[in-house]
C-alpha cells in the first residue's frame, strides 16, 4: 500500500507540474500581458488568440483524459480522487512550478524570452525594434546566467 502511495505521489507531482506549466502559467502570465499590450496598441489581435491557444487546448485535452478515466475506470478514479499521495503530489507539483519562476531569475528571464518570442510576429510595426531589443537583452542575460551558474 505504501508503494502505491509513493507511485501516486510521483505521478501527482508530474500532473501538478504539467497542469501548472501548460495551463495555469500561460493563462496567468501570457494572456493578461497580451491583453494589456493589445489595449496599448503594441500587438495585433492575433496575439490574444495565440496566448489563449495553449491553455485552452491543454485544458480540453486534460478534461478529455479525466472524463475517459472516469468512464473507463470509475473505481480507480474514485481511489485517485481520495488518494492523499496523489493529491499531495499535485499540490507539490504546482508549488514547484510556481516557486521556480518566483525564486530564480533565470526562470523569469526564460519565461519573458519565450513570451517576447511568441509575440514578436504579432507586434505592430512601431514596436518591432523594441521586441528585438528585448529578445537580444534577454538572450544575453540567459546566456550569462548559464555560464555563471
Amino acid at each position: 500500500m505504501i508503494f502505491i502511495d509513493i507511485v501516486l505521489f510521483v505521478i501527482g507531482v508530474g500532473v501538478g507540474l504539467f497542469l501548472f506549466t501548460m495551463i495555469a502559467m500561460p493563462a496567468l502570465f501570457s494572456f493578461p500581458k497580451t491583453l494589456a499590450w493589445y489595449t496599448k496598441k503594441r500587438v495585433k489581435i492575433g496575439a490574444i488568440v495565440i496566448s489563449l491557444t495553449a491553455p485552452v487546448m491543454w485544458s480540453i485535452l486534460s478534461l478529455i483524459v479525466v472524463w475517459l478515466f472516469f468512464i473507463l475506470a470509475p473505481n480507480s478514479f474514485d481511489y485517485l480522487k481520495q488518494s492523499t499521495g496523489f493529491n499531495l503530489g499535485v499540490f507539490i507539483g504546482f508549488w514547484f512550478a510556481l516557486t521556480g519562476p518566483v525564486l530564480r531569475r533565470s526562470s523569469r528571464d526564460a519565461i519573458s524570452y519565450d513570451f517576447f518570442k511568441l509575440m514578436e510576429p504579432y507586434s505592430l510595426p512601431e514596436f518591432e525594434k523594441h521586441f528585438r531589443e528585448q529578445l537580444v537583452s534577454l538572450e544575453i542575460k540567459i546566456n550569462k546566467l548559464k555560464t555563471n551558474g
